[in-house]
């Protein structure tokens, strides 16, 4: 049910996340780390079931995720030391006692980001197809109704696909220059092995562990449009997952040989799933983010003079 991953929505209100997983998280609170198991739910008109979750769980902190929440219920949870809280359609996040974000009141609607972000992954859908995509079939490739796509195109219509090359070209350079994501959590990590090896343990981690791992960056560039030998690597994760197995240490970024990604934007998932089922991407021996999202990466790292970026740039255009 959750649209924004849990540890991205932390560090967006301010929070260090240190660790975490599909199951539990740790942040830090001071100079203290918070470690708090992750229970879901969609929405809470009591505080019944969650507290008797809750209470199954004796001395273990607990942080709530649900879209939304009745005043009782929220009073009730919050009445309990060990319960923090995120209410992702009002942007509320409690943490220990804090409150890290008050509900939204007035200002923008909470789904204003994600409606900017569907929208951006419309165009990046029109710049990749190279068919004639009908409201339905953009709405199948975004995992949204149709009804969505129509309201989305009411006062800016999306370009007429497949689209040519200098109408491609045009756009493709208006998204290369946007950020690949709008907020983020990172992990850094080091190790001696070949980046593209060090790419493909994330990547078969992920499965292990049921949870979806992309590649970006330089190796995802190499794979779709070979042109430079990766020096870094770059992974998309639905939530945080530790290396350590596979030889490889906590770092800095700028020491860093890999990066794990958990994206805010969930459009990132979605375009990839189209992406991996049209042209031969499923065929790759490293699944990757739409090609889109990997120039994003590509032109947000520094600038080696070898023309990569735009090599990638001009392979979308003309695939």
């Amino acid at each position: 049910m959750q649209s924004v991953s849990v540890p991205a929505s932390l560090v967006d209100a301010g929070v260090q996340v240190i660790s975490g997983d599909a199951h539990s998280l740790t942040y830090r609170q001071g100079d203290r780390a918070v470690t708090a198991d992750l229970v879901f739910a969609d929405r809470v008109s009591s505080p019944g079931s969650v507290l008797d979750r809750i209470r199954g769980r004796p001395g273990h902190r607990v942080l709530v995720i649900c879209e939304a929440i009745s005043s009782e219920a929220r009073s009730a949870l919050l009445a309990e030391a060990c319960v923090d809280l995120s209410v992702t359609s009002t942007g509320e996040l409690v943490l220990s006692g804090r409150t890290y974000r008050a509900p939204a009141v007035g200002g923008p609607h909470p789904w204003t980001r994600e409606r900017s972000w569907r929208r951006r992954a419309a165009e990046r859908v029109c710049v990749l197809t190279d068919v004639h995509l009908r409201q339905t079939d953009l709405a199948a490739a975004l995992a949204v109704t149709q009804q969505a796509v129509s309201k989305m195109v009411e006062k800016e219509p999306l370009p007429p696909t497949p689209m040519g090359v200098d109408e491609r070209r045009k756009l493709l350079a208006e998204l290369a220059v946007l950020p690949a994501d709008g907020g983020l959590v990172e992990t850094y990590w080091y190790g001696t092995d070949p980046v593209t090896v060090q790419v493909r343990n994330a990547i078969r981690l992920g499965e292990e562990l049921t949870v979806q791992v992309l590649g970006g960056g330089e190796v995802a560039a190499d794979v779709l449009s070979p042109w430079r030998v990766p020096r870094t690597g770059l992974v998309y994760a639905e939530e945080l997952i530790d290396l350590t197995a596979f030889d490889l240490v906590e770092s800095t970024p700028e020491e860093a040989t890999l990066t794990v990604r958990v994206p805010a934007d969930p459009t990132v998932w979605t375009t990839a799933a189209w992406w991996q089922q049209i042209d031969d991407a499923r065929h790759r021996d490293i699944p990757t983010v739409d090609p889109v999202v990997v120039l994003q990466d590509m032109s947000a790292g520094a600038d080696t003079g070898d023309g990569a970026p735009q090599r990638l740039g001009e392979w979308i255009v003309h695939r």
